[in-house]
């Protein structure tokens, strides 16, 4: 542990130079690849011929239709685990935590995957046994399944009695388990199968997948493994508005265009759901994005509330995603559908990791217990965003974002404050598909990367979504998000001075996407703030 004096040590040299990349006070989390696709060794089969590698997915043979389980070799206790699963017609499959392999049904918690509604429901209705449950303990608060042959994101949070589960980005079910203190009934009084109290189950087993008789297929499957000072996963810092004025403008921009429901609202406000029922009433806030889009105006652009993770999948990578860096650009096509752009989502440079829109890895202010004061993009009558961040040793960025007919024109400077040169200064800029059904398939297949220009396409390959930012030194994608980036690499910049770099973001619709990109090439993108500066007027 570092002692008090390293602690003074630290002060001194980061806050008027920042931080040397070595100065790393939080160690790696734990994190096991239990399933990439290659072979079974962090898993035992029940039956020798139960469950096989089927193109880098892991599946059910068919050949044991009951009690057909596959089990991690090693137990875990407080853990994040991911992975992505499909189901076919009306199939039904499970996830069980922290179980007993002889006794799977009565010595462990089940997550059910469950294609279509459950049985023991009326009219489709959700209950204990829907998708994502906590089977028998917890209805799911939504079905929000893919259909049926589409890959589906699945996290599950445990930690000490606290379980909760995320289905495709969303928080479906969460139960802490201290509540469950009798056999055979819930909390709320409703009955389950369980013959001990939940509460008294370990808090430590083997990790399953179930196979019900209907194919399933499982990939990507990780478990990061947690100890006291892991991040909580749940943690969502909410924005409570500064004014009516300002909550109104929250409440519209979530319901009117990002169709947001009660409790995410909540969420992203601090306010209780019947607070935020009663403020929309007051400002008689619709909901769902009834905008018309219009070609001669600018391509709609509104911040991201927050509230709603803009992901997908990899969660655990983005804890807490602060909204300020963040930009929703809806489809011209159709005004409900939008991409999350973070500008910047990172910046690193010889110093270490200066900043990080969210949670995953420490910066080096989080290595010192330093907070950064939340902001909000400046929005100026022209429809264009501003936001400038000045960090605690004087290094300063400046994000703006200016929306035209056919693009998203972006700027990004950086300032150096410091008495030290900044070098190997490199930007993370996101695109995050979720909010865009058409492209947000958890596969790199419908994307494509021609430095700097990094493009998705819809399944008819006829709709794209490109992104492109000066300087690229590295674009990639991100299936398990799902994310694109085109991410940029400034020069050094000495004390003193400031560097910068453009980016723009677009659609296309089209066959032909090599001649966009030379059309882009060609259209000068790059000399977008230079030719529209006051000073060039």
């Amino acid at each position: 542990m570092k002692t008090l004096a390293t602690w003074f040590l630290l002060l001194f040299y980061l806050l008027p130079l920042g931080v040397r990349s070595a100065e790393i006070l939080t160690e790696k989390p734990k994190v096991t690849a239990l399933f990439r696709g290659q072979n079974l060794d962090h898993w035992k089969p029940i039956h020798k011929e139960g469950w096989i590698l089927d193109q880098g997915t892991l599946t059910p043979t068919g050949k044991h239709r009951k009690n057909n389980y596959i089990w991690t070799r090693n137990s875990y206790q407080d853990f994040v685990l991911t992975l992505q699963y499909k189901l076919s017609d009306g199939a039904n499959s499970g996830v069980f935590i922290r179980s007993d392999p002889k006794n799977p049904v009565q010595g462990g918690i089940e997550v059910q995957l469950l294609d279509g509604p459950s049985k023991h429901a009326l009219d489709g209705a959700l209950d204990k046994h829907s998708n994502g449950a906590i089977y028998d303990a917890v209805t799911p608060s939504e079905y929000n399944n893919r259909p049926s042959g589409q890959w589906n994101s699945l996290l599950i949070y445990a930690r000490g009695p606290l379980v909760t589960i995320y289905v495709n980005g969303n928080k479906v079910s969460t139960a802490n388990l201290d509540h469950w203190t009798q056999a055979g009934q819930n909390p709320d009084g409703s009955k389950n199968k369980f013959e001990k109290a939940l509460a008294t189950l370990p808090q430590s087993g083997k990790i399953g997948l179930q196979y019900h008789g209907k194919p399933v297929w499982f990939r990507d499957i990780n478990v990061t493994e947690l100890d006291e000072t892991s991040p909580d996963l749940t943690r969502l810092t909410a924005r409570p508005p500064s004014s009516d004025d300002d909550l109104r403008f929250w409440l519209r921009n979530m319901f009117e265009f990002h169709n947001y429901s009660i409790h995410e609202a909540a969420a992203a406000t601090g306010m209780t759901p019947r607070e935020v029922t009663e403020a929309r009433e007051r400002f008689s806030i619709k909901t769902g994005n009834t905008i018309s889009t219009d070609p001669n105006r600018p391509l709609l652009t509104m911040p991201y509330p927050g509230g709603r993770h803009p992901r997908i999948g990899f969660l655990d990578g983005a804890i807490d995603p602060q909204r300020e860096t963040k930009l929703s650009v809806f489809l011209p096509w159709d005004p409900a559908s939008y991409a999350v752009i973070d500008v910047p989502e990172a910046i690193v440079s010889n110093l270490g990791l200066m900043y990080l829109a969210h949670t995953h890895f420490p910066s080096i202010w989080t290595n010192i217990g330093v907070e950064l004061e939340p902001l909000e993009w400046q929005r100026n009558p022209d429809s264009s965003f501003e936001l400038t961040r000045t960090l605690p040793n004087d290094i300063a960025y400046t994000a703006k974002a200016v929306p035209t007919t056919d693009a998203i024109h972006f700027y990004i400077s950086l300032s150096n404050g410091t008495s030290r040169t900044l070098t190997d200064l490199r930007l993370q800029n996101c695109v995050m598909l979720r909010g865009a059904p058409e492209f947000s398939y958890l596969t790199k297949e419908n994307k494509i990367l021609t430095n700097p220009y990094v493009a998705v396409h819809n399944s008819q390959k006829n709709r794209w979504m490109i992104t492109a930012w000066e300087h690229c030194h590295n674009p990639w994608t991100n299936p398990n998000c799902p994310c694109m980036h085109s991410d940029p690499r400034l020069p050094d910049c000495p004390p003193g001075e400031t560097v910068s770099t453009t980016g723009i973001f677009t659609f296309y619709q089209g066959t032909d996407i090599q001649h966009e990109f030379d059309r882009l090439e060609a259209s000068g993108w790059r000399e977008y703030f230079n030719k529209n500066s006051p000073s060039s007027q």
